[in-house]
């Protein structure tokens, strides 16, 4: 039995006993108060033994990374805000100059604010309403094209048809339609496609035929998506090298043309399925041709035999053999003479 004054001194030694605890627990409080990787070592090291040593760098490094994100959110906020503030001020002057360069300049430099969303609506309209003057005499066609592109804008349409509205030229702002899958611009007056064409990465279908076209821009090339190219009725003379881009095109149809030759990078087109050059100028046809014949050649499906390659020559001026080749209706002799001729120049 212990005498009454022996308990202060177990008392002392229970404290000092858990002294050594509540250093941990302080330290350890104070390392995620003020996390650093160095502090979080030191701790590791003195304290080997504590279970709160265990992986303490690892998430001292992850509460480090946590904060800087935090500040840098901070700092983002603050700085959008700024701009908020600053752009809605400076776009009162930039109405007021009515200039639009000016708008196009604001929209780029306060892009994400308000004021920005607000100036893009008003460029959009400007942009619409040159176009539109640009040829007085057809103001009102101008305008229905305007309002179907801006309709096609606004609604995220991915189908554009444009038929027979006796356009003469295709806005450049088409480019600002980059959910376009399908644009149709048939039966009109276009003599030339903007470069702008080329912004349609997402661009499937593109009917430009039964127009005066006389050449399509090098920009084709990058409607890497494209899956049928239809020119027909045009007045082509030449394809662009940058055809060969369109690895994924399964139809192209240029007939009624005035395509003297074909370009070589056609032979790139390992997807393609049909190929209509009816009606034009070709006296001859690049070898490289006949590496299509594979996709070329369909399988008719009401008899379950090889169709014909969907290969199509007829009214061209061809030289022999290809022109007897043709008039026999030997599509798989056309093609294979023409691989047979890539073969000799590639050993050659």
């Amino acid at each position: 039995m212990s005498d009454a004054s022996d308990e202060p001194k177990a008392q002392g030694n229970a404290q000092q006993t858990s002294s050594p605890m509540r250093e941990i627990y302080e330290a350890y409080a104070q390392l995620l108060k003020n996390p650093d990787l160095e502090a979080a070592r030191r701790f590791a090291q003195q304290y080997p033994e504590s279970q709160l040593s265990q992986n303490i760098e690892q998430k001292i490094a992850a509460k480090i990374k946590q904060l800087q994100h935090e500040e840098q959110r901070q700092r983002w906020q603050e700085e959008q805000q700024r701009k908020e503030t600053e752009g809605a001020q400076i776009w009162q002057q930039v109405q007021e100059l009515g200039d639009i360069d000016a708008v196009a300049a604001f929209i780029h430099d306060f892009a994400g604010t308000k004021a920005a969303y607000e100036a893009v609506d008003q460029f959009w309209d400007a942009l619409g309403q040159r176009w539109i003057t640009r040829q007085p005499g057809q103001s009102n066609t101008r305008r229905e094209v305007w309002e179907t592109i801006t309709a096609a804008k606004r609604q995220g349409e991915n189908t554009l048809s444009l038929y027979a509205l006796d356009l003469t030229d295709l806005p450049a702002e088409i480019g600002y339609l980059p959910q376009l899958k399908r644009l149709v611009v048939t039966a009109n007056q276009l003599t030339a496609l903007p470069p702008e064409i080329g912004q349609l990465t997402q661009l499937e279908e593109l009917d430009v035929g039964g127009n005066q076209l006389s050449s399509l821009p090098p920009e084709i090339g990058q409607l890497t998506q494209l899956k049928g190219l239809y020119v027909s009725s045009n007045q082509l003379t030449a394809l662009p090298p940058e055809i060969g881009q369109l690895t994924q095109l399964e139809e192209l149809n240029v007939d009624g043309n005035m395509l003297t030759a074909l370009p070589p990078e056609i032979g790139q087109l390992a997807q393609l399925k049909e190929l209509d050059v009816e009606g034009n100028q070709l006296t001859s046809l690049p070898p490289e041709i006949g590496l299509l014949a594979d996709g070329l050649r369909g399988i008719d499906t009401d008899h379950d035999d090889p169709a014909q390659p969907r290969l199509d020559l007829s009214g061209n001026p061809l030289k022999p053999p290809l022109d007897e080749l043709w008039e026999e209706g030997q599509n798989d002799a056309v093609l294979a003479y023409l691989k047979a001729q890539y073969d000799e120049g590639m050993r050659g």
